[in-house]
């Protein structure tokens, strides 16, 4: 059976966003054009990738992450780590309305994300910050050769820190990010037609449920979708190892179940599953949008978004960084890791 994306007249969508759907087959070589678009060339890999770069065809563009073009690698970005802090800090940016910089504080942001506020995980995700501003994302047009564009998602990212007068082992760690101006117009559709919520991103635990999460939010939303779950996997860049469409249902069931009933900002959830073909030759996804009933209205809206108001820097309580009870400050080590990424001497 042939992969289709049909929209129903009778659904009243925004034109815009029928417009996106329509877009999906056609073959537009820059990110920055749709949300469907950047979800299509999405740059962030398999949490399980093991190399410094990552390479993958669409149409006739070349993706490529982590690379300089002198072809020194510089790192990938990763789907359970950087994706999810990606739409964490574009749900921030459209909380405080569109800022050119949004200034927040990490300890509130770690506290948002469940992490630990210790060491070792403001490390990690100050380091996460930087990958989104550092790693650069390069187009190729392969029938030329050419590098249509080499392009990073934030612009700026930078940290600080502050110390309490008299209290000596009280560090407060502040920080701002800006988008690549590129990216602001799309990111910026992100937030007014992709029907996301946080909080089911933040439950996802699979690559797969999560690229299906943000891609079915969108495909989904001018009608029903289906797609052969062989093209499936050229969509989400796993489509090499997977031959038998036995293993292709394998490889994908797990995401595809996890993604089904999870509910959307628009009052609706996502419907998933896994059908034959007609032909019998392979498995496809069937997927489309429920409206919730009576007794889901308490879900209907988004507890994250309060929690978010409230990283924002000059609205935030300002918190200690929380030292170990057999110490009064910040181990030396940690310290002046921190001074380094900032820039401190």
């Amino acid at each position: 059976m042939a992969d289709k994306l049909s929209p129903q007249p009778t659904n009243r969508m925004p034109d815009a966003l029928t417009k996106i759907a329509s877009l999906y087959h056609k073959e537009l070589p820059l990110i920055t054009k749709t949300p469907l678009l950047f979800e299509k060339y999405c740059p962030f890999v398999p949490t399980s990738y093991q190399g410094d770069s990552a390479s993958f065809v669409v149409g006739n563009v070349r993706v490529t992450v982590g690379q300089e073009r002198t072809g020194r690698p510089m790192g990938v970005l990763r789907l359970r780590t950087h994706k999810i802090l990606f739409h964490v800090l574009i749900k921030l940016w459209e909380v405080l309305d569109y800022p050119d910089k949004v200034e927040f504080n990490i300890i509130d942001l770690l506290e948002f994300l469940k992490k630990s506020t210790g060491g070792k995980s403001y490390l990690n995700l100050m380091s996460y910050i930087k990958d989104l501003q550092k790693i650069s994302i390069q187009f190729e047009d392969i029938a030329t050769g050419q590098i249509i564009s080499n392009l990073t998602i934030l612009s700026e990212a930078v940290f600080w820190n502050r110390k309490e007068k008299d209290k000596h082992q009280l560090e407060l760690f502040h920080a701002y990010y800006q988008f690549h101006s590129y990216f602001q117009k799309v990111f910026k559709e992100y937030t007014k037609l992709v029907p996301m919520r946080l909080d089911q991103l933040l439950k996802l635990k699979t690559d797969i449920g999560i690229r299906l999460y943000s891609l079915l939010s969108i495909v989904t939303h001018s009608g029903s979708y289906q797609r052969t779950l062989t093209n499936l996997l050229i969509d989400l860049h796993l489509s090499s190892k997977y031959n038998g469409k036995y293993e292709r249902k394998r490889k994908l069931e797990k995401g595809i179940k996890e993604v089904n009933n999870k509910i959307l900002a628009n009052k609706k959830r996502i419907k998933c599953r896994i059908e034959l073909t007609k032909d019998k030759k392979d498995y496809k996804i069937v997927a489309y949008q429920e409206t919730l009933g009576e007794a889901m209205k308490a879900q209907m809206e988004d507890p994250t978004i309060n929690d978010l108001k409230h990283i924002h820097m000059m609205k935030a309580i300002k918190k200690p960084l929380p030292a170990r009870k057999s110490q009064k400050k910040m181990p030396e080590e940690v310290s002046n890791i921190l001074k380094k990424m900032m820039g401190e001497s």
